[in-house]
Formats: structure tokens, sequence, C-alpha cells
């Protein structure tokens, strides 16, 4: 497993979302089954770039969520 950016995510990417700690076994994975790039205003007028992803949560199923663009994922090889 390798450590890569939200933004170098691709459609088929198995990734953990934890980016900081090594993902044990128990822990959720997710498959991209699409990605979006959106702007989000934050509280002081600045705009920040963020991912929302579509993606399937191998217990749970269907999931949306977004990350930031730097945020760090662990990708399954």
């Amino acid at each position: 497993m390798i450590t890569k950016k939200a933004s170098e995510l691709r459609v088929g990417d198995t990734f953990y979302r934890d980016g900081y700690h090594r993902p044990t076994p128990s822990d959720w994975k997710y498959t991209v089954k699409g990605l979006q790039r959106v702007p989000l205003h934050d509280f002081f007028g600045k705009i920040n770039d963020m991912i929302e992803i579509n993606a399937h949560n191998h217990l749970l199923g269907p999931a949306k969520f977004s990350l930031g663009v730097d945020e760090l994922v662990w990708l399954v090889d």
C-alpha cells in the first residue's frame, strides 16, 4: 500500500480514507465510482478545492463524501 493525495485518485482505485495511520484489516475500504472537483468557500470567503467522491464501501454499499485536494489516502495495490 502507498499513500496518495485525494486529487491523484482515479475511477476504479480502491483506498482507505485515513492517510496518516496505516490501515488495519478491520478498516473500511472504498472503491471509487466517480470523482468531481468542487470549489468550497470557507468562513472568510477563500475558495478551497475539494474532491467529491462517489464510492462503493465494501461493507455498507454506496457512499458519497468530500476530501481535501491534499488529503492523504492509502491506495490498495
